[in-house]
């Protein structure tokens, strides 16, 4: 449902552009093309790249504007991992022996001190949060989780712009507004190591990947994406140079709520007709 009202939305405000431009002539194009740094909650920040051109409207004398357009955005998610111990421990409501995994959270290399923040699970029994390892352990292995992904949009602005000159030939603005985003392409996927106490080092190796906007995982996320977005640009003549910040707010998955869930920075140049 939200995907078809955001298409629909992404047609009207083009087609909208393409009216006022034909009206009036008070209109340019920029085609853009740059590199973004995106960082998501709790994930690690990564480059991406994001191409497109920008479409403005300037009213009278040149001093405000309306910008809008269309672009290819990547945001990506940076190389993150994890480590779970697996093995034996006593369980200590039974006395009994029971499989146990312990993930250490957050996972660094190096020796493994009393002050790592870790879950401990008993399969089939509870989750029990704790500063310390089990007193009677018996580690049988270790799994070594790595993780990244991206995510590919179809991004439409609609920002108020400020217009100034610094000379003839130079020129500067300033503009801020809500965006909509239709989520295109996208990719998670982890490599799984698995180090045994035996002689075997490493046991396997195993990479797992997928769509994050598939529809065949449990885990699905929203293609819809919206938040709010603001840049800074330069002019010399028909070459610009920007810089733009912008915050998401939209939901990942359909039982998210609504909030801040990332910020990019942007660095994009383009050309004016």
């Amino acid at each position: 449902m939200m995907e078809r009202i955001a298409i629909r939305l992404l047609g009207a405000l083009l087609g909208m552009w393409a009216c006022v431009g034909m009206a009036y002539g008070q209109w340019r194009v920029t085609p853009e093309v740059g590199m973004n740094v995106t960082k998501y909650n709790d994930e690690v920040a990564k480059i991406g790249f994001k191409a497109g051109a920008a479409v403005t409207y300037t009213f009278g004398a040149g001093r405000f504007a309306l910008q809008s357009g269309l672009y290819y955005t990547r945001r990506g998610m940076g190389d993150y991992a994890n480590s779970v111990l697996y093995g034996q421990a006593k369980d200590p409501s039974t006395g009994q022996w029971t499989d146990v995994e312990v993930s250490l959270a957050p996972a660094f290399s190096g020796d493994i001190e009393p002050n790592y923040y870790f879950w401990l699970a008993y399969p089939n029994a509870y989750f029990d949060y704790s500063y310390y390892l089990p007193e009677d352990f018996r580690l049988e292995g270790i799994y070594y989780y790595t993780h990244s992904g991206r995510r590919d949009y179809l991004q439409l602005p609609v920002m108020a712009r400020l217009n100034g000159r610094i000379g003839d030939d130079c020129a500067w603005h300033v503009a801020a507004g809500p965006y909509l985003a239709l989520g295109l392409a996208g990719k998670r996927s982890y490599l799984e190591s698995r180090i045994t106490t035996g002689d075997e080092l490493p046991y396997y190796n195993k990479v797992v990947s997928w769509n994050p906007f598939s529809t065949q995982r449990y885990e699905t996320e929203s293609r819809f994406d919206w938040g709010v977005g603001a840049e800074a640009g330069i002019e010399v003549r028909r070459v610009s140079l920007k810089m733009g910040y912008e915050i998401g707010f939209g939901k990942r998955t359909f039982y998210d709520e609504v909030g801040m869930k990332y910020y990019t920075f942007s660095f994009t140049a383009g050309y004016s007709f």
